[in-house]
């Protein structure tokens, strides 16, 4: 009987960290593929809601971030933007107020932000992107009209984000959610495969199959994220999510 070995197309080895250039190429990447590759997601059409009112916009400056908060009513229309779902915890953090608001404005202190904000920063320029939207630093948190009105447009929000940056796995944004040492290894082992029917690849051109023991969701959905009510919206309604494509990242 004819055999046939065949290698699958495993990546055998992880940068050490998650705050790698290898790491941020390879969402890079995913979500390259997942906006022009896509059929629904390349048809989506943000452009026909409204920005969120405020939007942080970020720019990297030589070798440092840059932060300002800005009125949606200054952006085209059609403006790209990033979202994030986190946990605000039990530990005070650096929020929008009417007290700093116009500051904000003018320019946000960075480095007396959370962490995860800091690292939410990063993620949007390594992305590609400009503009993120942020609760706690796009709804002034100290003035419960402005609250009122904004919480009941995060629906459309998070629908019209392009992807969600998703920090599942920490109960604050204290120590942030990219790290210089990774948790656990889920690097796979260098696999070949034997089949004794060649014409089964013929049938399905262009596909390969991987077997694993565990799935690395399953980490993630367990996490303290995912143990807040108010998240479901922030998973299923951006605009990869809607679609099937599981591109939070």
């Amino acid at each position: 009987m004819c055999t046939e070995t065949r290698r699958l197309g495993i990546r055998t080895s992880l940068p050490s960290g998650t705050r790698s250039e290898e790491t941020m190429q390879q969402a890079r990447e995913w979500l390259r593929d997942c906006l022009h590759n896509h059929e629904d997601c390349r048809s989506s059409q943000r452009a026909i809601a409204p920005l969120p009112t405020r939007l942080v916009s970020v720019q990297r400056e030589a070798s440092c971030l840059i932060a300002r908060l800005c009125e949606s009513v200054s952006l085209p229309p059609n403006t790209d933007y990033l979202s994030l779902s986190h946990c605000w915890g039990n530990v005070k953090f650096t929020t929008l107020t009417t007290t700093n608001h116009q500051q904000f404005r003018d320019s946000i202190p960075i480095a007396e932000l959370s962490r995860a904000f800091q690292d939410a920063f990063l993620v949007t320029v390594e992305l590609g992107f400009q503009y993120i939207w942020i609760d706690s630093l796009c709804i002034i948190q100290d003035q419960k009209s402005d609250w009122r009105a904004e919480s009941s447009k995060m629906a459309s929000v998070y629908q019209n984000a392009v992807c969600n940056i998703t920090a599942s796995g920490f109960e604050s944004g204290l120590n942030g959610f990219l790290r210089e040492e990774r948790q656990n290894d889920p690097t796979p082992i260098s696999t070949d495969v034997a089949w004794d029917m060649p014409s089964y690849w013929d049938a399905y051109p262009g596909r390969y199959f991987v077997l694993h023991d565990s799935s690395p969701w399953e980490d993630v959905f367990s996490g303290p994220l995912f143990r807040r009510g108010w998240v479901l919206q922030e998973q299923v309604l951006v605009r990869s999510e809607r679609w099937g494509c599981s591109c939070s990242i």
